[in-house]
């Protein structure tokens, strides 16, 4: 559901009601956590933030669902210069709390300018129970679509994981 000035409450309560809808609900997704509205007035965005993040981790676990929540990197990836341009926990936007409350930390990018039009890196950054690590994906972007990625021989393109 599109709704200006979301809040958790409501984003809650939704979740909630869909969960015991007939329809049911596996997942909950959140296109971008900087567009989030505090339930209450906080010293800075940041402190915001954090009570956000931590407010869809306790739903989570409340409501037995995933929450995939998308976030904005910062600039200081630019900053790197392009032998560096793996993003970092670090570069997450606003807030050190998305790195705590969360299990899982993908990042999805592309890995140079020659394979910004046909692929994506799919970095695993933090995963709580699992193994982290780098795999590929194909990419077209006039859908915004990513697939299964192969290489010439057919085989899916998958760096081994624990390795980044």
């Amino acid at each position: 559901t599109k709704v200006p000035d979301v809040n958790l409450p409501f984003i809650r309560n939704k979740s909630r009601d869909l969960l015991r809808s007939q329809e049911g609900l596996h997942a909950a997704y959140v296109d971008y956590l900087g567009l989030m509205q505090a339930e209450q007035d906080r010293d800075s965005r940041r402190t915001e933030l954090e009570v956000i993040s931590r407010g869809f981790k306790n739903t989570a676990m409340e409501l037995g669902i995933p929450f995939i929540v998308g976030a904005q990197m910062n600039r200081a990836i630019e900053g790197r210069g392009k032998e560096n341009r793996d993003p970092q926990m670090s570069d997450l936007r606003e807030t050190g709390a998305q790195e705590q409350d969360t299990d899982v930390i993908l990042f999805v990018y592309p890995e140079d300018d020659e394979s910004e039009k046909t692929q994506r890196v799919i970095k695993v950054e933090k995963h709580r129970s699992g193994p982290t690590g780098k795999f590929y994906l194909g990419w077209t972007p006039e859908r915004t679509l990513l697939k299964n990625h192969a290489d010439e021989s057919g085989k899916a393109h998958v760096q081994k994981w624990g390795a980044s």
